[in-house]
């Protein structure tokens, strides 16, 4: 297990059970608070019902999640390639996402994290067979992508996946899925472009104001309806929980 009590918050604030985008400037931008957030509540809901046992965290960069899955795992492995822009000195395995990954044992993990991850990856149905190799059976793939977002860490931020896309690489790799949603909708999406327009004015209060804005109506009965529906057509990004079959077993 990593040294885990080592841990320091970057991207992701964490209290007790709550994840958030980070309101430090110098670990996340108030441009991108808003899917930072979205992304938060996604797994502030999914840790509790889904992670336990041995996890591994796939491209964790700065490992920004850890404090928040941490208590609940019996061992930890964080794994990043050597080109990651986000240096991590807990960090236990070097290795290529866009190669097999060879040393890690197959039917080895119950918990595979990949948060922000397959979008830039060569080929990520090779990934996700290799995740479903590494998984444990009964084992849970818990993830997040972006959709309507701007590119980041180039050159090496290559797809933007539909849903059906997502459904297709879990089918192919034999993972049944759990949970599929979008996170937000028409107006995050449109706050999101604004935050970050407004971002080029260099006045940092109005790319934070955007988001204060919108999350307060975001979290209204009316907003949570308004993201469900128009995130069907244009979400900012997706998360979705997959599982391998406890028949793999058998196999």
């Amino acid at each position: 297990m990593s040294s885990t009590n080592l841990w320091v918050a970057s991207k992701f604030s964490i209290e007790g059970a709550r994840i958030s985008g980070s309101r430090d400037v110098r670990e996340l931008a108030p441009a991108s608070r808003i899917l930072a957030d979205l992304v938060g509540d996604f797994y502030s809901s999914a840790f509790p019902r889904y992670v336990s046992g041995d996890l591994i965290d796939l491209g964790c960069g700065k490992a920004p999640l850890l404090g928040a899955y941490r208590d609940r795992c019996s061992s930890v492995v964080l794994a990043d390639w050597a080109n990651s822009p986000h240096e991590n000195p807990l960090l236990n395995i070097v290795i290529d996402l866009n190669k097999p990954l060879d040393v890690l044992d197959s039917n080895a993990f119950d918990v595979v994290i990949l948060s922000d991850v397959l979008e830039h990856i060569c080929e990520p149905a090779a990934l996700m067979m290799e995740i479903s190799r590494i998984l444990k059976p009964g084992g849970r793939l818990l993830m997040n992508v972006p959709f309507a977002y701007w590119i980041h860490e180039a050159p090496h931020d290559y797809y933007r996946y539909t849903r059906y896309a997502l459904e297709m690489f879990a089918r192919q790799s034999g993972l049944r899925v759990i949970e599929l949603k979008p996170l937000g909708g028409w107006i995050e999406v449109m706050a999101d472009l604004w935050a970050k327009m407004l971002a080029r004015t260099r006045v940092a209060l109005l790319p934070a104001l955007v988001h204060r804005c919108v999350m307060a109506f975001n979290r209204t009965a009316v907003g949570r309806k308004v993201a469900a529906r128009t995130g069907e057509v244009l979400p900012l990004g997706y998360a979705m929980v997959v599982q391998k079959p406890m028949a793999e077993a058998q196999r």
